[in-house]
């Protein structure tokens, strides 16, 4: 959880200054969807945590969060740091 929020901090709340509340729930919701569904996790063999909760739980529904088509998320959301 430390881990998570660190990179939460360093990531997103330190790297925008934010000016309405809507833009900074949307970066958050899509940080969070490239976290769990697309950045590999080293304590998890370096998959992401949905591939990893896919192979544990074979045969199970998982609920999961809907990807927005409005936004390329994984660029909004790395784009950042280049």
């Amino acid at each position: 959880m430390e881990r998570f929020n660190r990179s939460f901090r360093t990531e997103v709340l330190d790297a925008y200054c934010f000016t309405r509340l809507k833009d900074a729930q949307t970066m958050a919701y899509a940080w969070m969807w490239v976290y769990n569904n697309e950045r590999p996790h080293s304590a998890l063999g370096y998959r992401p945590p949905v591939a990893f909760l896919e192979e544990r739980l074979q045969g199970y529904a998982l609920p999961t969060f809907l990807k927005d088509q409005r936004f390329e998320w994984k660029d909004l959301v790395l784009n950042v740091t280049n």
